[in-house]
């Protein structure tokens, strides 16, 4: 029996895909035991709700359970998890896509805008003063009939400054009261969940470690909540924080601190047991998102040029963001199993808009891949199977 650590990269919504990973390992428990979990952003939460004993998947309890229940397994919470009320606290649209529809609104014929404001200013300028009430009439008139010629584009932008006052006041669009409550109920119903869900709980009542990885900005550095250095922390607390997008959601505050997405610094922390191993030599399972470059290249082809628009300039801006480092990351630690999971590359980490088909893909890749690392010699090697 390998008792080993379980590493889960940052990915949005992809973190599906990671589900389907672990429940192909786990049918493997009579080989493979998993002895602490770790992960940042979307790994976070499959981590943490793995420590409080929430199997990725249980067909039979499963097919058992009623809406209003407990959960039996991952795969039930993200299929029936719904995104956009979650993680945008209801709202319809994510930034991404309202930067996008204001830069579609405002790009064409901006300079029609521009020269009828000048126009109408002009007018404005000309009436000052006058006696004769025809000119007004035409003002009034001239005014009502450019508003409502240009009124999308008026629309867009009083939605972008609305947007910016957002930014500027609360360092974000979103606040994250349904994803803290949405986290809390799940993490405090998991089989195996302390009263009061802490790192050192966890540790006390399972033997399961956990680290969540989270970006400090005054320390510019990363932050792992632990049961060593942490143990009465709050994981739903260290979760919210590790899956604060910067500018998608407000920041958590720590004194002068502000703590956002651990993805940040590091995206893939197979680091986060290094101490650990140090005295227990275990090997770590790193499951891992990559963009599938093969599909959807016609739909891709189709798309505007990444900085063709400012909008599409913002969207490349926050996809390096979320998806980056990913690509400049490597393992430098020994003994690392890795289940790299292509994703569809159509599926982006912010598309809160998930159908089910692309919950079952994710799903089916993430389990299909484990099932051919298991059967592959480097990965057994690693592991020690």
């Amino acid at each position: 029996m390998v008792e080993a650590y379980g590493v889960f990269e940052g990915g949005g919504v992809k973190g599906i895909a990671l589900v389907g990973a672990l429940a192909r390992i786990q049918k493997e428990n009579h080989r493979i035991q998993f002895k602490g979990y770790g992960g940042t952003s979307a790994g976070a939460v499959v981590a943490a709700l793995s420590a409080v004993g929430y199997p990725a998947s249980d067909e039979h309890a499963r097919n058992m359970w009623k809406a209003g229940e407990p959960a039996p397994d991952l795969l039930t919470v993200m299929t029936h998890l719904n995104y956009q009320k979650t993680f945008l606290d209801g709202n319809d649209k994510n930034p991404l896509e309202k930067i996008l529809e204001i830069d579609r609104q405002l790009r064409p014929n901006l300079d029609v805008l521009a020269n009828d404001v000048s126009t109408l200013w002009q007018q404005i300028k000309n009436c000052s003063g006058s006696l004769n009430p025809f000119p007004y009439v035409r003002l009034v008139s001239s005014i009502r009939g450019k508003m409502e010629e240009h009124k999308d584009r008026i629309k867009a932008i009083v939605e972008a400054w609305r947007l910016f006052q957002l930014i500027k006041s609360r360092k974000g669009i979103y606040g994250t009261v349904s994803f803290t409550e949405w986290i809390q109920n799940t993490l405090s119903q998991g089989p195996s969940a302390p009263a009061k869900v802490t790192f050192g709980n966890i540790l006390q009542k399972s033997k399961i470690n956990l680290k969540v990885v989270t970006t400090s900005l005054q320390e510019r550095n990363a932050r792992t909540y632990g049961p060593e250095k942490w143990p009465e922390k709050s994981v739903a607390d260290a979760v919210r924080q590790s899956m604060s997008i910067p500018f998608f959601f407000h920041p958590c505050s720590d004194n002068d601190d502000y703590l956002v997405d651990g993805g940040i610094v590091s995206n893939f922390p197979t680091w986060v047991f290094d101490e650990d191993r140090k005295i227990d030599n275990a090997p770590v399972i790193g499951f891992r998102l990559i963009p599938d470059q093969d599909t959807d290249a016609k739909e891709l082809a189709n798309q505007d040029p990444p900085f063709g628009r400012f909008g599409a300039y913002a969207a490349s801006v926050f996809n390096t963001i979320l998806e980056g480092a990913q690509n400049v990351q490597t393992d430098t630690s020994r003994n690392v199993g890795m289940i790299e999971i292509k994703t569809p590359k159509k599926i982006t980490a912010y598309r809160f808009d998930l159908s089910e088909e692309d919950r079952k893909e994710l799903y089916q890749r993430g389990y299909e891949t484990a099932d051919n690392a298991l059967n592959d010699k480097y990965f057994r090697q690693a592991v020690r199977l």
